[in-house]
């Protein structure tokens, strides 16, 4: 019998980085036999080779100053998903265009757009193109120059 998560299987989340709640992410990954579906990786300073590699960039952050990591992977041409939190993603991610923006804390909406990017390589090519696109008009360093001379200026 086909199960609908069986279309997924060949899908990986791969989540980079260390932090406090590693162990604790390591133990859960290992109860709930997760270990041919989630990675974990130790911070790198070659990112790049990791950007390359991904498909989607989902950040499931509380809170986000500014996400730097969004700007970085729409350099790459991937689409996000992420809560519309009060900081950070609604900067970035134009709902629906190069991303998703996700009401905070509905889980369920958020699979659903995940599972959405995840069917759909042409939507991921659309909004990846929109989200350099976007990056490149707002977050270029001509741009960003210009605002900082601006506020240094006044």
């Amino acid at each position: 019998m086909f199960k609908k998560n069986d279309i997924y299987r060949d899908w990986t989340l791969t989540l980079v980085g260390d932090g406090d709640l590693k162990e604790k992410i390591k133990t859960l990954i290992k109860e709930k036999n997760l270990e041919n579906s989630i990675l974990l990786k130790p911070f790198t300073k070659e990112i790049e080779k990791e950007y390359l590699k991904a498909s989607i960039y989902a950040m499931a952050s509380y809170w986000e100053g500014f996400g730097m990591v969004l700007i970085e992977s729409a350099n790459y041409q991937i689409p996000a998903i992420a809560f519309d939190i009060n900081t950070g993603p609604s900067d970035i991610i134009d709902n629906e265009k190069s991303g998703f923006l996700i009401k905070d804390g509905d889980l369920n909406e958020f699979a659903n757009k995940l599972c959405l990017l995840m069917d759909d390589e042409n939507l991921r090519k659309e909004f990846g193109k929109n989200a350099k696109a976007k990056v490149e008009e707002n977050f270029s360093k001509e741009k960003v120059m210009k605002q900082w001379n601006k506020i240094l200026n006044s």
